[in-house]
């Protein structure tokens, strides 16, 4: 007779998001290629930092969500004369989506998840 091994593979999907911040000063000039090529850059960048090189790790993907910009306002006194020095906070947002092969005994995706967010900020 012969002996039919079944084996079961249970894959669980993480998700999370990540920001970026970066302060800048005149947004209204800088151009928006430049801008491209930063999200992109940073795309790449956090997928290979973020991204956890495991064996247990079926996927993982970065993929950029919105850029947002806030300025802020800060008044400086210079020489007993008060100037507002007006700058803007430049913000980045990723959407991480990592698949992971669970253990025959499960996982625990919140603890997983947890993680992931801790070792990527």
């Amino acid at each position: 007779a012969e002996e039919v091994q079944v084996a079961t593979q249970t894959n669980a999907a993480v998700s999370f998001q990540l920001t970026v911040t970066i302060p800048v000063q005149n947004f209204a000039e800088v151009d928006p290629s430049a801008i491209e090529l930063l999200v992109g850059a940073l795309n790449n960048i956090l997928q290979s930092v973020v991204c956890p090189q495991a064996s247990n790790i079926v996927s993982c993907l970065a993929s950029h969500l919105d850029t947002q910009t806030t300025s802020i306002s800060s008044y400086r006194k210079l020489m007993h004369v008060s100037r507002q020095l007006v700058s803007e906070i430049l913000s980045f947002t990723y959407q991480f989506d990592v698949g992971i092969e669970c253990p025959s005994s499960g996982c625990n995706v919140n603890s997983i998840t947890t993680a992931l967010e801790d070792a990527a900020s």
